[in-house]
């Protein structure tokens, strides 16, 4: 894949680069490393151009005089001289036949510094081509929901950003752009209109492109949905042409307010469908409203804000369509009571936080 490269995925991957190459780094670090490389396919893009980009450039150091210079000023180490270099290699091959013949790439204390310099300035400006932010852009940021409701988040353009339960964006904003990276989960967006400065929403390989207007992304098991309540969204994969670098377009989707596409991980399947366009932002005003959903895909956004889940015990009961208006984290209990007033089901509790739905039969109800 040629997923075109993202500054927030690149600067992501240079300070993994660099962490990973630090003496003190944890296996607890090595490990969320882990997961924030399976996270999405255009982490691990950014990573290997990333270690591409440190390769040639420390390949250069080895032979430029002025980076080995600045590599041991780093270290606040004056830089070694060619005899004190030898010493050093000779004296690592020694440290190495004690270990078993294990080296490392890093041998001497300027290619140490070097990596790390790499890492976090030259890796990332060569491997995306200057697209860092221009002078004057606000640093990148990460926000995460971790609790039990909606959050809010008021960028500084003024555009709002409400993330969903267990959901993950970061922001570069700049004169020229505001571009946003979900990681996982669900987020709505209401974005403040600025003409000069776009604003994209990058997600599994999707790009979706608006000047001001309100809608949703979600991002689930790789698949993602973008659904529009107000104004007009453009949807393409932005690929890197492999020849001549430039980007291109494989497919575009326009979307009207109402509608909601839905993309699966490969992108050659793409579905197209209307839906309640004053659904769309009722989570993030913690209200839940159905118009005929499913009762499984029901639950699941129930349980998404309730301390006590509701599961299906019968698979037949997973189509049945449900239409209301609910309060998001509100107590599931009452929630099963009114559904069992008009769905023919029973409920089990089965635990301290979990309640089991099955179908109601005849002898059931004496």
């Amino acid at each position: 894949m040629n997923s075109k490269l993202n500054p927030i995925s690149v600067n992501q991957a240079a300070c993994w680069y660099a962490r990973l190459r630090a003496p003190d780094c944890s296996a607890a670090e090595r490990h969320a490393f882990q997961q924030w490389l399976e996270t999405n396919p255009a982490h691990e893009q950014a990573y290997e151009a990333v270690v591409r980009a440190a390769d040639r450039v420390t390949k250069q150091a080895q032979i430029d005089p002025r980076l080995q210079a600045l590599a041991a000023r780093a270290l606040e180490k004056p830089a070694a001289t060619p005899a004190e270099k030898s010493e050093d290699d000779k004296s690592e091959g020694k440290t190495a036949e004690k270990k078993g013949g294990f080296t490392t790439a890093l041998r001497t204390h300027w290619r140490s510094a070097a990596a790390l310099l790499i890492s976090a300035g030259a890796a990332t400006l060569v491997a995306t081509k200057a697209v860092q932010s221009p002078a004057g852009a606000n640093p990148m940021a990460t926000y995460a929901n971790n609790e039990n409701r909606e959050r809010q988040i008021k960028l500084n353009d003024g555009s709002i950003l409400y993330l969903d339960v267990g959901a993950e964006v970061s922001v570069a904003m700049s004169p020229g752009e505001r571009h946003l990276e979900l990681a996982k989960g669900r987020a709505y967006f209401e974005v403040a209109h600025d003409k000069q400065r776009p604003f994209s929403v990058t997600a599994a390989g999707t790009r979706t492109v608006a000047l001001g207007t309100r809608f949703e992304v979600s991002l689930q098991a790789q698949e993602v949905s973008v659904s529009l309540a107000e104004g007009s969204v453009a949807v393409t994969d932005a690929t890197t042409d492999a020849v001549d670098g430039a980007a291109r377009e494989k497919w575009r989707e326009v979307l009207t307010p109402g509608q909601q596409l839905q993309i699966h991980a490969d992108h050659d399947q793409r579905e197209r469908k209307q839906i309640d366009a004053s659904a769309i932002a009722s989570w993030s005003k913690g209200r839940l409203i159905f118009n005929g959903m499913p009762l499984n895909k029901v639950l699941d956004e129930i349980n998404r804000y309730a301390s006590i889940k509701v599961h299906l015990g019968d698979a037949e009961l997973a189509n049945i369509p449900i239409g209301g208006n609910f309060v998001a984290g509100a107590d599931s209990s009452e929630f099963v009571e009114t559904l069992a007033a008009v769905v023919p089901l029973r409920s089990v509790r089965t635990g301290a936080n979990e309640i089991v739905l099955f179908q109601r039969y005849e002898s059931n109800t004496h």
